[in-house]
Parts: C-alpha cells; structure tokens; sequence
C-alpha cells in the first residue's frame, strides 16, 4: 500500500491520526521535506488552513506530483467531513 501524508494541525490532526494517516504533521513536515529532502510518502492531503505553510515546498512537491489541489480533492477540511477521511486516505492510498 502507499504511504500518505496530512498536513494539519489542531483537531485537524487529531482526526487524520484516528483514521489512519500514515504522517501527520505541519510546519515539522515542511521543515523535514526541505531540510531532509524526505519523501517517504506517496500521497500528500492537506487542510485549506496550511496551504500558504505548504506553498513554500510547492516547486518540490510539485513536479513530483505531490502538490495537493482542491481539483484533485486532496485539499479538505477534515473536520466538516471526518466520516469521509478513512475513505480518502483508503482511496487515495490505493488510486495514486
């Protein structure tokens, strides 16, 4: 299965863990990806509130293909639809 990252924080966070994110984290995870050039995950979701923290590591996470965009579905806010994050991550999981 692939490996996938929330960019979230608060309750957010909280309800990324519960449903079985594999990586959770924010401005630490934005750090790790430019510090460590870390990418050991596949699919990456985040919460509208972290983009502009997200933004920095656009053109890394982009060509990469792991820039996430409301098109795509991967920018959520999980709280207005924690019943639906275990099958995000699930599908995401599977289809990317």
């Amino acid at each position: 299965t692939k490996k996938n990252l929330v960019f979230a924080k608060g309750d957010n966070a909280e309800i990324a863990k519960k449903a079985g994110a594999d990586f959770v984290g924010a401005e630490d995870m934005v750090q790790k990806i430019q510090t460590q050039n870390w990418f050991g995950f596949d699919v990456c979701v985040t919460t509208p509130d972290m983009m502009p923290v997200i933004g920095r590591i656009a053109k890394v996470l982009g060509p990469k293909g792991l820039m996430p965009n409301p098109k795509s579905g991967t920018v959520t806010n999980l709280a207005d639809s924690t019943y639906l994050l275990p099958f995000f991550i699930f599908f995401f999981s599977l289809w990317f």
